[in-house]
């Protein structure tokens, strides 16, 4: 309804804003009349091309606002109001319809309200909580409550292996993965690797003879957990001994490796083949170690271990030879088949290996035996007046492939047919 020229004028007065003229919007529908604890919450549709809306209490404007929405504080309990909205382009307003409510102070204003947890959180997912008020029963605020970082990874093992630096940790609950640390003295920590299945990780890029430092941190969706928590490990990278060779000598087994940069020494193993672990045999400087304690015919395997700043590399496998040792010549005479040569029997030996020379040359193998009854050897090719030398090795073809030496001297014998 349009009031009267005194009533627009008199709002003119207390509204600027407001002027009369043809009107050009139409008149704002309250849509929420509502007792709120702080007083009563007042709701309107939005009217196209208002700038602003004025509110009237009773008759009385009251407040202005651009927005649809309204609180008037000023009111007391039990008193009814009459409410209307006008609208405004600026240049014209018209006001709505007028609509009344009772003021009844709401039952709670929820500053008493506490949190209440329906579920924690874990290091596998957010909990979540949300605030609830004992006096009138009502919920609330729900809030999300941070995922929870994982507990700290244990690093249990450190140690120097054939390909690296091994690293082993304990599996943290709820990790999703874990990152490795890595720093040398003096600089700081950087992430070598990040692991996604397993608890265990090589270090191949370790240089021989650099000291390290290794810590390894659990990662989930809450983050990565603290560093004040973890353990570290300090390791100094001894690379291991690698292309192993044994070989059969006059007085035992000749075992040898390729030295190691820095090395201050090498640790020797042996065990008999069968045997579970290898047991220490002796220390060298040198690249190679002589073993004289051994047995005829016996199995044996051979490992050993760097000394780099006083830290034990790995050792591999291991390299098989059997104690086979030099055939023993007895006797070496003409016949008018050729020249016998006879020589003793070599524990565990498969076969036997003939070699002759001529004066000061070189030795050349001219027959084979393979079996171990035959312990003479008929030099078909032996030639009248020709004097010969020879010598015999043993040798192994079973699963441990092994060969003697030889007795360098030789025995000789001159073709007399």
């Amino acid at each position: 309804m349009k009031k009267t020229l005194s009533i627009v004028l008199a709002v003119l007065t207390l509204l600027s804003v407001f002027s009369l003229s043809v009107l050009a919007v139409n008149a704002p529908v309250i849509t929420d009349l509502s007792c709120d604890y702080d007083g009563i919450d007042i709701k309107w549709d939005k009217v196209e091309g208002a700038g602003s809306y004025a509110v009237y209490r009773d008759g009385v404007i009251i407040g202005t606002t651009k927005k649809c929405t309204y609180t008037d504080t000023a009111v007391e309990e039990g008193v009814t109001y009459a409410y209307s909205i006008a609208a405004t382009d600026g240049t014209s307003i018209e006001e709505g319809a007028v609509q009344t409510v009772a003021y009844i102070k709401p039952y709670c204003s929820h500053k008493g309200a506490k949190y209440v947890v329906d579920y924690p959180a874990t290091v596998y997912a957010p909990g979540k909580k949300h605030k609830h008020c004992k006096t009138c029963g009502t919920d609330f605020s729900v809030k999300k409550i941070a995922q929870l970082r994982t507990e700290s990874p244990e690093l249990t093992t450190c140690k120097n292996s054939v390909k690296g630096i091994k690293l082993k940790w304990g599996f943290v609950d709820g990790a999703d993965y874990y990152r490795i640390y890595r720093k040398v003295s003096g600089g700081e920590y950087s992430v070598i690797a990040t692991v996604k299945e397993g608890t265990s990780y090589i270090d191949e890029t370790a240089k021989n003879g650099v000291k390290y430092k290794y810590v390894v941190r659990a990662v989930n969706e809450a983050g990565i957990n603290e560093y004040d928590k973890i353990s570290a490990k300090v390791i100094i990278r001894a690379n291991a001994p690698t292309e192993l060779e044994a070989a059969n000598k006059y007085s035992g087994i000749h075992f040898k490796w390729n030295a190691i940069k820095k090395a201050d020494g090498y640790r020797v193993y042996r065990k008999v083949a069968g045997e579970e672990s290898f047991t220490y045999i002796g220390t060298v400087k040198t690249a190679y170690y002589n073993d004289k304690n051994t047995e005829a015919g016996v199995d044996y395997i051979y490992t050993v271990k760097a000394i780099v700043d006083g830290t034990r590399s790995a050792n591999v496998s291991g390299v098989s030879i059997r104690r086979l040792e030099n055939p023993k010549l007895t006797k070496a005479k003409s016949t008018k088949e050729g020249i016998e040569v006879q020589f003793e029997q070599v524990d565990g030996a498969t076969g036997y290996y003939i070699y002759r020379k001529t004066g000061n040359g070189d030795w050349s193998k001219i027959g084979t035996i393979n079996n171990t009854k035959s312990r003479t050897y008929l030099d078909l090719s032996a030639k009248k007046g020709v004097t010969y030398t020879y010598t015999v090795r043993g040798y192994c073809k079973t699963d441990v492939k092994s060969v003697s030496a030889y007795n360098k001297t030789g025995i000789s014998c001159k073709d007399k047919y």
